[in-house]
């Protein structure tokens, strides 16, 4: 059902950090358009060739970068494409709308003839039917929230490294509700993740962390070619590595290595003692308290804050706010340092799912007896990760995002 390939980017090491993300955002705009000659269906109302395809990232600035790119992009006359960003800092009533829209969209239930139940979804129809071009790619560009309890099915992955893990999870996306083998491959792999190729693949650093277990023990190459076995993939993509030692590829570590050695340290240790080791948890009486929860967080991450995308009747706007311990409304829009942005054209004219907080404001205060304030104070929460004197860029389409200076 899945078979993966490489996108080769060892010659983007060396060049300029703007041509080279330029570049390696041009790597994944072929390799879309290739998967997609291989793995599409016919719309048969209009004739138009349409796959969807996901591209997996590793963190939220380049998830929105890479959208952002993609529909600026210059892309064949015959060719037209549809494309969101999918990641975890987004208002919660408008994520809830696009998982709403994607899990209806990617269940892949298949009508008579063949054609999937998501060709008769309105937004989806609404595309093909506005379109003169021959084919059509509708693009998720998602960070890691794609890989954990998402029931999509994909007709195609690319994907940045991060572990083997990664990998599979995401490969579980693609022809998940679908049976039967695939001739050509329908997975491509990334030969370096981007903060790889970002630091000129500097000796000595750790570049599958964050996520990743790479903090845990160091690789000695970040070239994939050297860290998986290509041929084993280019076969079929599956969780078996990850589940039985596979024999070694050479003298180096690869990925399954490393993260079979993690294991083995956090899970297989015997002797361990204290409450960050499974062993002791088991041994001693940390099992009593709470203690190695505080101890030894499942997951260590920056502190985050809470704010709410409040609709303001007197400005009839939106402002960021955060609540008092009572519950009520601060303005801290100017210490926060959120910014509202527009898109351009291009990216209007490309977005996959166009959402308008306002009218669902409305939509959801109408259904609610309540008013537009009263809603987005209960559903317009986002959770980031605030530093200071850092700028913060919102738009509905694409999220929260840092500011990155030009």
């Amino acid at each position: 059902k899945r078979k993966a390939d490489i996108i080769e980017c060892q010659d983007l090491v060396d060049d300029s950090d703007e041509t080279k993300q330029e570049r390696y955002f041009g790597r994944i705009q072929q390799a879309a358009l290739v998967k997609h000659q291989h793995h599409h269906i016919q719309d048969t109302q209009t004739g138009i060739h349409v796959s969807f395809g996901v591209v997996r990232v590793a963190n939220i600035a380049p998830c929105v970068a890479a959208a952002n790119n993609l529909m600026e992009r210059f892309w064949p006359d015959d060719v037209d494409v549809r494309i969101m960003a999918y990641h975890s800092q987004q208002v919660l009533l408008l994520r809830h709308e696009q998982e709403k829209h994607l899990d209806s969209i990617l269940k892949r239930i298949e009508r008579d003839g063949g054609q999937p139940e998501a060709l008769n979804n309105p937004v989806i129809r609404g595309h093909l039917d506005q379109s003169s071009a021959k084919h059509m790619l509708f693009i998720v560009v998602a960070t890691p929230v794609e890989e954990v309890g998402r029931d999509h099915d994909f007709d195609w992955a690319i994907v940045e490294p991060s572990s083997y893990r990664s990998i599979i999870q995401l490969a579980g996306r693609v022809r998940r509700h679908r049976e039967g083998g695939v001739e050509h491959p329908n997975i491509a792999l990334l030969q370096y993740n981007w903060k790889t190729l970002q630091d000129g693949n500097q000796p000595n650093r750790n570049y599958f962390c964050r996520p990743g277990y790479e903090e845990k023990q160091r690789l000695d190459t970040h070239d994939l070619c050297e860290l998986i076995d290509i041929e084993a993939v280019a076969q079929n993509v599956n969780a078996i590595p990850r589940i039985q030692k596979p024999r070694r590829l050479n003298d180096r570590i690869s990925l399954v290595d490393l993260e079979h050695k993690v294991t083995e340290m956090q899970l297989a240790n015997y002797t361990g003692e204290g409450p960050e080791k499974l062993q002791g948890y088991l041994t001693e009486h940390w099992y009593l308290t709470a203690l190695p929860q505080a101890l030894n967080p499942f997951r260590k991450s920056e502190p985050t804050k809470k704010v709410f995308l409040m609709y303001d009747p007197e400005e009839e706007g939106c402002v960021f706010i955060e609540k008092d311990e009572q519950g009520y409304p601060v303005d801290r829009q100017n210490i926060l340092q959120i910014r509202h942005h527009g898109i351009s054209n291009n990216q209007e004219k490309r977005l996959w799912l166009k959402r308008d907080y306002d009218k669902l404001l409305q939509q959801y205060a109408a259904q609610h007896d309540s008013s537009k304030k009263l809603i987005s104070l209960r559903y317009g929460e986002l959770t980031f990760v605030h530093r200071e004197n850092q700028e913060y860029e919102y738009s509905d389409q694409f999220g929260l995002t840092a500011k990155v200076e030009s």
